[in-house]
């Protein structure tokens, strides 16, 4: 997963003033793993200062529900 790499990038390109972002090539089937990477994404693009880490918390406790911390 590139859920680090986004979380750091992201914001960075925001500070060099950067002011628009896309995405290519999003799966349109079997989105697996991708799937984080995809919503981590999107929230920092709509906004730079999108908290990663509670995201991520939040995206594994609603997939996962009990097995989320493993």
């Amino acid at each position: 997963m590139f859920s680090a790499r986004i979380s750091a990038d992201i914001p960075v390109y925001r500070g060099l003033g950067v002011q628009g972002i896309s995405y290519m090539h999003p799966p349109f089937v079997n989105w697996s793993v991708r799937a984080l990477n995809h919503h981590l994404y999107a929230a920092l693009a709509w906004d730079t200062r999108c908290d990663a880490e509670a995201l991520k918390n939040e995206y594994f406790r609603r997939w996962y529900g009990a097995g989320a911390g493993r």
